[in-house]
């Protein structure tokens, strides 16, 4: 008997060219490791220029006060599907007092960007912090 992992119909779903969109399953069962990553700056966490996505992770997943990561790369190369990567891995993975918001770009539509935030910040349970993200923002 043949096991099958999805439909032919449902082969969009599954291969979604949208990275941070999508059943978090899917993503992982379709995932391709990133295993070289060149670090433009390295605050000592990483023994070289060059790593793969888990040494990323590690490093980054740390105990620390603040964390700021910047992914650049040309278009299609992989930064979105890296994010949602280390998103994942952050919510299994990473301190419980975390909280991982990925924001889609929306279009690069800033009002739209501050509306996902706020729904994602109420459905977390912020939502005094959520309601400081008022209309007149948008």
């Amino acid at each position: 008997m043949a096991y099958v992992c999805w439909k032919t119909e449902d082969l969009d779903t599954v291969l979604s060219l949208e990275a941070l969109s999508g059943k978090e399953e899917l993503f992982l069962a379709t995932h391709y490791p990133v295993e070289r990553l060149y670090i433009k700056k390295n605050s000592g966490d990483l023994a070289g220029p060059y790593c793969d996505q888990d040494t990323l992770f590690k490093a980054l997943v740390r105990e620390r006060v603040h964390m700021f990561c910047v992914i650049e790369g040309i278009a299609g190369c992989g930064k979105s599907h890296l994010m949602r990567w280390l998103a994942v891995q952050w919510r299994r993975h990473g301190p419980d007092k975390d909280v991982v918001l990925l924001l889609p770009r929306s279009g690069r539509n800033p009002g739209r960007m501050i509306c996902v935030l706020r729904d994602e910040l109420t459905r977390l349970g912020f939502e005094a912090l959520s309601s400081q993200l008022s209309s007149k923002m948008i």
